[in-house]
Formats: C-alpha cells, sequence, structure tokens
C-alpha cells in the first residue's frame, strides 16, 4: 500500500504521462514497452534520481542531489525516459 505522496506503478505495454502539482515524496516507475513522462512541479526542490531506459533515449531536466528525500526511479526496458520540471 502506497503511502502519501507515494506512487508505485508497474507497466508492460503503454506509454505514461504524469503529471504532479505538488512535489512527491517517492515515484517508482518500472516500464516493459513505451515512453514515461514525469512532468515535476517547477522550483528548486531536489530530487535523488535513479533513471534508465535499456532501449530508447534519456532526458532530465531537473535538479538533482544524491542525499534529496524526494526520490525518482524509473526503469524503462524500451522506451524513451523523459523528467522535467
Amino acid at each position: 500500500m502506497a503511502g502519501p505522496g507515494v506512487v508505485p506503478r508497474g507497466l508492460t505495454a503503454a506509454g505514461l504521462t504524469l503529471a504532479f502539482a505538488t512535489v512527491p515524496s517517492r515515484v517508482t516507475i518500472s516500464d516493459g514497452s513505451g515512453n514515461v513522462t514525469l512532468i515535476l512541479p517547477p522550483g528548486k526542490t531536489t530530487y535523488q534520481l535513479n533513471a534508465s531506459t535499456a532501449s530508447g533515449n534519456r532526458s532530465v531536466s531537473l535538479p538533482t542531489s544524491a542525499t534529496s528525500t524526494h526520490v525518482i526511479t524509473v526503469t524503462a526496458q524500451s522506451g524513451d525516459v523523459t523528467i522535467r520540471n
């Protein structure tokens, strides 16, 4: 069960776009096939980011920090991963 600000998501054959109005504490996405786009709120919040794709492009344009308590994990097997604010 997910707690407040936690978005667990597993995909197998579709793309996903998530836009957040408030800063999430944790986002975890595992995508089998399709593009993943995360749009996080604008601002100076930093994110601990773990994003990869086995077959596709990875584009990240937001502040990151290895010690941030806001954790974003995206794993894609086939498709692009875009994370921005």
